[in-house]
């Protein structure tokens, strides 16, 4: 039966087989819902209609001359979930390779729709499913919604925690939002807006806000690293796998850093555009680029490149949703530099569920499992992720 998914998935590509797969993904998103949403969703696509700018076309100047850099020695990925996403990005390659500025930009403020994304923030396939299955659409923004009042919760500070044995439990027409967002404001400083970047993303409404899912997992990852280093005066930073870039923005945001981040250089294209264009303030340094006489706030490496990283006295390294979807020796690697570099803390947000990512059934990789083998790391804590079902939260200290 596996086997026949991963063949649908591969085949069903136009709106018609899309639309017939979101049918099945919503019975399977039916598992996420934590807890009943009793109202009426509001949901939209984001629109980013602010022109091409000067600053926009220096932006994408750079991360043409970013991704050439990133090309010239790939290191093999070994067998993961990744290996397919990468072969897909033919039209990424072509356009990177064209090298019109104008062109480039306006697939990246769209990426959220294009295959680049595929992995990280909606992608071109699930754009397709969202916007032709209306109630697919709609169980996605529940899920959203949940997640939030799960972030709330996690928060704490007074918030009421609700409980299906007793009390209120599910979201309904009446529920303040606005309580909840003040507690959020409280926890992070300032108004928690994310800036609007991309054109076709979905967003939720929450209260007078609007979210992505990967909003609300961005915020529960940069408070849980706040919090971990609240007692370290050195808030430096390394992030392997960054994804969308949006946990590394409200990083820096929370006045944390410097922050290092590795990532697919296709992957660390779509972080820079991101991150250049949310941040015009901060001091980010692209792999190639000369680091001059400022300290950079963010620092962008493909991931072969991570034995040149600039040498920080590396405090923490995170990494959510990727080490399962690496191999084994990868993860191995990674685990014995982390430590050869002198990191102090390892916080990991991932899921050990071993599920299979092809058609082989591969099974995916297991942190707990592979760090058992590494005597350095002392785990001191491990819970399960507030917003996500079956992600755990795990700490270790490296000896």
């Amino acid at each position: 039966m596996r086997k026949f998914k991963y063949f649908i998935l591969k085949k069903f590509t136009g709106p018609l087989g899309l639309g017939i797969l979101s049918i099945a993904f919503t019975r399977r998103l039916k598992r996420l819902m934590g807890r009943p949403v009793n109202l009426k969703v509001k949901s939209s696509f984001s629109i980013n209609d602010s022109g091409v700018t000067e600053r926009d076309l220096a932006i994408t100047s750079r991360l043409t001359k970013f991704w050439s850099n990133s090309q010239n020695s790939l290191a093999n990925l070994g067998e993961s979930p990744w290996n397919q996403i990468q072969r897909d990005q033919v039209q990424f390659y072509e356009i990177m390779g064209e090298g019109n500025l104008e062109k480039i930009y306006d697939y990246l403020i769209s990426s959220p729709t294009q295959s680049l994304c595929n992995g990280v923030l909606q992608g071109n396939r699930e754009s397709i499913m969202l916007k032709v299955n209306p109630k697919y659409r709609d169980f996605v923004s529940k899920i959203t919604i949940n997640r939030f009042m799960a972030l709330s919760e996690a928060i704490g500070e007074g918030c009421e925690v609700q409980n299906p044995e007793q009390g209120q439990w599910g979201v309904k027409k009446d529920f303040n939002f606005t309580e909840f967002l003040n507690r959020l404001d409280l926890a992070f400083g300032m108004p928690v807006i994310p800036p609007t970047v991309y054109t076709g993303l979905l967003l939720t409404e929450v209260g007078d806000r609007k979210f992505n899912q990967v909003d609300i997992m961005a915020l529960n990852a940069s408070l849980q690293i706040k919090n971990t280093l609240a007692n370290s005066p050195n808030k430096t930073i390394l992030e392997i796998g960054s994804g969308s870039g949006i946990t590394p923005y409200w990083c820096n945001r929370l006045g944390l850093g410097p922050i290092q981040i590795i990532d697919l250089p296709h992957v660390a294209v779509l972080q820079a555009f991101y991150l250049l264009k949310s941040l015009p303030d901060a001091n980010i340094l692209l792999y190639g680029e000369d680091q001059g006489v400022n300290e950079p706030d963010i620092t962008i490496y493909p991931h072969w490149a991570f034995l040149e990283l600039p040498k920080n006295k590396v405090e923490l390294v995170f990494n959510q949703d990727s080490f399962a979807e690496m191999s084994n020796e990868t993860v191995l690697n990674y685990l014995t530099w982390i430590s050869d570099i002198g990191a102090q803390i390892l916080l990991s947000i991932n899921h050990e569920s071993g599920a299979t990512y092809d058609s082989a059934l591969a099974s995916q990789a297991n942190i707990s499992r592979l760090i058992q083998e590494n005597s350095l790391y002392l785990r001191l804590s491990r819970h399960p992720n507030w917003v996500r079902q079956g992600y755990i939260d795990q700490v270790w200290k490296i000896d």
